[in-house]
């Protein structure tokens, strides 16, 4: 009688396990066809460079735009975008020692460093009224011109031009506005339109280095690779605390490096997860995903970036380490300190920072150079747009492109020899790929420019289909 009902048990336990088996297997089948149906092109760039703007575009050209409700809930980011470019450029103004040309805008400004972050997305006519006065003091214009030096939105001029209009109570944000807010792409976003009765699906991934780590789970059935690359960042140099930041995540790797090598000689289990650093030990390397890498993809990825670093002496590299924790309250002062004590913290830092300084554009054109030297990524087809050609032409007048780079061999505030020799930097990162039959699609964009950004891609998209039918065969 027992056996009988033991043998019944198992019976239905192996006929639902089947019928589980079953269900997963056709959904995989389903989802991997809605996958080869779709024209998945990666956005990939450093911070700041135009992705989410461009993410925009397509929305506004190809898909349903932004209803006036959608446009409404943009009202507060525009406000917060225009207290804080405020705040950063009456700090640039103690900080660089530019005078101001009228005593009443200094008080002005310094309300403003006084400001705390609950405040950033109030704007009204009155606080409007003060921030045009601001904006028009000759000082304030003059420390504009030497923006490279701090970081300042790329829109704050744009939005500091039209405060007016901004603070009126009946203000409702129009695609301009909509398109230059700025606000750091964090995760992976992801936006579907159709085109010529395709499915296009566009991959945004933050730019940020904190961010770089999540790409890995987006290079799946990735049709082609779409770069932006901001021109007018070649004065720009990496914020000192994403520097400061690498060399703690260095440092950690080494730590946790030690600590592998440390269970391997107590012989433990190599996939066993630790409890006190949350990384998963594997042969050779850490990886910094919740779980190991599942598949060949993240495998390849992960031996090219995240490899066991070079030895070093970890002592010298502890004392390279800044003398305060990475949090921002402890960074900047006590979590109690007030915004003006916060902002003279911040100025004490950057006058005793010695950490050396990284150009924007040297930077990018690394990133670049890993992109499309990764393996992974041999067979498609690269898009570069070399983005915001609008700022470039502006600043080129007054910062020239030779005091940061001496090879530079055209004339001063001559913007073609400029782009033209941006784009030979990053073409030499590309022909640097061995044996690769690619071709590199340069293109010059404005990213808040829909004209610009819709003939672009109407140039583009035939490339991207051909790719597409490439992958699958179909031609």
């Amino acid at each position: 009688m027992m056996a009988n009902l033991t043998s019944c048990f198992k019976s239905s336990v192996a006929s639902d396990a089947k019928s589980i088996s079953r269900e997963i297997e056709k959904q995989l089948s389903k989802d991997k066809k809605e996958a080869r149906s779709q024209v998945k092109l990666l956005v990939l760039g450093a911070a700041e460079s135009g992705k989410s703007t461009f993410i925009k575009q397509m929305r506004i050209i190809h898909g349903k735009g932004y209803s006036k409700e959608e446009k409404q809930g943009y009202t507060s980011l525009i406000h917060q975008n225009i207290n804080v470019s405020v705040k950063v450029l009456a700090m640039a103004m103690e900080n660089l020692g530019v005078p101001y040309e009228k005593v009443e805008n200094q008080e002005i400004g310094e309300k403003f460093i006084d400001m705390s972050r609950d405040d950033e997305s109030n704007l009204d006519l009155v606080k409007g009224v003060e921030i045009q006065k601001f904006w028009d003091d000759k000082g304030i214009q003059m420390c504009y011109l030497r923006r490279n030096e701090f970081h300042l939105y790329d829109s704050a001029s744009y939005y500091l031009n039209n405060i007016t209009r901004i603070c009126e109570e009946s203000f409702i944000p129009n695609l301009q506005d909509v398109l230059r807010t700025r606000l750091p792409t964090s995760g992976i976003i992801e936006y579907l339109f159709d085109v010529d009765r395709f499915v296009f699906g566009i991959v945004d991934v933050g730019g940020q280095k904190s961010e770089r780590r999540k790409w890995i789970h987006c290079f799946e059935n990735v049709t082609s690779i779409i770069f932006l690359a901001a021109l007018s960042e070649y004065d720009q140099t990496i914020p000192s605390e994403e520097i400061d930041q690498d060399v703690r995540n260095r440092f950690n790797r080494a730590e946790a490096s030690g600590a592998h090598a440390q269970n391997n000689n107590h012989r433990r289990n190599p996939m066993l997860r630790s409890q006190s650093d949350q990384h998963f030990k594997t042969p050779g390397r850490f990886v910094t995903h919740r779980q190991p890498p599942k598949n060949p993809v993240q495998r390849q990825f992960s031996s090219v970036h995240n490899h066991k670093p070079p030895p070093f002496d970890k002592k010298g590299l502890k004392s390279a380490l800044p003398p305060f924790p990475t949090t921002n309250h402890e960074r900047y002062g006590d979590s109690n300190a007030t915004p003006r004590q916060r902002a003279n913290r911040l100025r004490d830092i950057e006058e005793e920072d010695d950490t050396p300084k990284i150009n924007r554009l040297t930077e990018s054109c690394a990133l670049f150079k890993t992109i499309v030297q990764n393996q992974f990524f041999r067979n498609m087809s690269v898009i570069l747009f070399l983005n915001k050609t609008d700022i470039l032409d502006e600043k080129i007048k007054h910062s020239h492109l030779v005091d940061h780079f001496p090879e530079f061999p055209g004339q001063k505030q001559d913007a073609e020899a400029a782009k033209e020799f941006i784009s030979e930097k990053y073409g030499k990162c590309f022909d640097k790929m061995k044996n690769s039959k690619r071709t590199l699609y340069t293109h010059f964009t404005c990213a808040t420019d829909t004209t610009n950004i819709s003939f672009v891609f109407a140039a583009i998209k035939d490339i991207i289909l051909q790719q597409y039918l490439v992958n699958y065969n179909l031609v």
